[in-house]
Order: structure tokens, then C-alpha cells, then sequence
């Protein structure tokens, strides 16, 4: 395969990705009273409008926007590192984090809040976008295992 249509190819995903996301929460907010609940309430679909951090923490304001900053500055520090030792795989991790991370900024900044919108029986709520961001960062982790075994093979 070319190494523009990766390099291109993959933030066109992410892009559709986000939109895919945020397609899912215009909907729910223009209906914001359709529920529906399969595997007895164990998962249910509804509209929730979370104005706490990540799994419904607290969001301590002096605090979001430093911590949205030392996300990026360590995503782009990762991307810049991914791209200059042409780690495919992790590019297209880093690209899901931020299509996940870029809605639900989007989502903070029109809304005042994250559009959440499924609710499994243990107490989370969270939307598409969350789940990009902790799949990314699971696969991203697992990336890095099997990178590190390399470098040690490789010692």
C-alpha cells in the first residue's frame, strides 16, 4: 500500500469517525425522551447530558482546561513520534483518540456538557466517543507492549 494513502487515508477515517459519533448525539438530543432497554435494563439507550469529567468525576474547572492541554501536548509529542518511526498502527490509535477527544470537546463546547447515551447496568453512562478513547488507549497500551518486546529482542 502507498505511504500517503496511510499517512491521508487514516485522519479521513478519524474524521468519519467523529461525524459517525456526533451523528449519534444530534440524535438523542433532538429526541431526548426515546429510551430503549434491552437485556433487562442490563443496557439502555437514553439521553444524558454529563457535565462531569470522564466516568462522571467531578469536573474541578481550574483544572479541565490544563489537563485538556497536557492531553494534546501528548498526543501531538506522540504523533510526531509515531510518524518519524512509521509506526502505522499506533498512528491510526492516536488518530481514534483524537476523533473520540475532538467530539467530546465539540460536544463541551456547544453543549456545556458531554452528550452521553448508553448506560449499561453498572453505573456508566458515555457515548461513541468515549469508546474510541478508551479502545484507542487500550490498543495504544498493547502497541506499546509489543513494541517494547521488540526493542528487547532486538538488545
Amino acid at each position: 500500500m502507498k505511504r500517503h494513502v496511510v499517512w491521508y487515508g487514516i485522519p479521513a477515517l478519524a474524521a468519519l469517525a467523529f461525524f459517525c459519533d456526533q451523528a449519534t448525539k444530534w440524535w438523542f438530543i433532538d429526541n431526548p425522551t426515546m429510551t430503549w432497554s434491552y437485556l433487562n435494563d442490563a443496557l439502555v439507550f437514553s439521553y444524558r447530558l454529563n457535565t462531569d469529567m470522564a466516568l462522571s468525576l467531578p469536573l474541578v474547572p481550574w483544572m479541565y482546561y490544563p489537563l485538556v492541554a497536557l492531553v494534546i501536548g501528548i498526543l501531538i509529542y506522540s504523533m510526531v513520534v509515531v510518524i518519524r518511526n512509521a509506526q502505522v498502527w499506533e498512528y491510526l490509535v492516536i488518530w481514534v483518540i483524537i476523533a473520540g477527544a475532538i467530539s467530546n470537546l465539540v460536544d463541551r463546547w456547544l453543549y456545556g456538557g458531554v452528550v452521553d447515551f448508553i448506560n449499561i447496568s453498572i453505573g456508566s453512562v458515555f457515548n461513541i466517543a468515549d469508546v474510541y478513547i478508551v479502545g484507542g488507549a487500550i490498543m495504544w497500551f498493547i502497541l506499546s507492549l509489543r513494541h517494547g518486546k521488540k526493542i528487547s529482542k532486538s538488545n
